[in-house]
């Protein structure tokens, strides 16, 4: 059984970017929001904004993934401020460590979907630089062991193959009409296989 999670995605992302070293402070930093709406205060922000994703990236539904947008504001009339923020929290997530737990849910991989933080049109009403980037986020799904599923997720997760099972595996993959026919293939010489 699959459980529903506790916090919402755009919150973990959130903190997971804290946890890198974001400076989150109001003033003196750029404080993360996790909401759609983008605020008209503060001047200096970041809005992280769910948009949906390609959903689970395994034949069993152990990793999930979700697409987010990244969007930070800078101060008025300064494009280097704003451009300087946008590419450190792009450095900041390209080169964060993975796997981690944040909020009870574990990071698997986080990726940019796109090129580089572009920036967006000019409101000449407040001058302020905004830029925005787009990332995917695989995250894990968390598992209960009722109804004979295993306490950890199964084995599509790569730092948690080496704990599952070689039966977990096999059971848990789908069975082709040609790999009925034929049945199951032999790796080719060389290859690296699970334990």
């Amino acid at each position: 059984m699959v459980t529903a999670p506790t916090v919402a995605v755009e919150q973990v992302i959130c903190d997971w970017i804290v946890s890198l070293g974001w400076d989150n402070r109001q003033e003196l930093g750029f404080p993360l929001y996790a909401t759609p709406e983008i605020l008209t205060d503060p001047d200096k922000a970041v809005f992280i904004t769910g948009t949906g994703g390609p959903g689970y990236v395994t034949e069993e539904p152990t990793a999930d993934a979700v697409t987010f947008q990244a969007r930070v504001r800078g101060p008025a009339d300064d494009p280097i401020a704003a451009r300087l923020a946008a590419d450190t929290l792009d450095a900041l997530i390209l080169s964060a460590p993975f796997p981690v737990q944040v909020d009870g849910t574990t990071v698997v991989h986080v990726h940019r979907l796109a090129g580089r933080p572009s920036m967006l049109p000019l409101d000449e009403a407040d001058k302020r630089f905004e830029l925005t980037a787009s990332y995917v986020i695989v995250i894990g799904v968390l598992w209960l062991p009722d109804r004979g599923l295993p306490s950890s997720p199964p084995c599509s997760i790569p730092a948690l193959r080496r704990r599952c099972s070689r039966s977990t595996r096999r059971s848990a993959r789908p069975v082709s009409t040609r790999q009925a026919r034929e049945g199951p293939r032999s790796p080719p010489p060389g290859a690296r296989t699970w334990a």
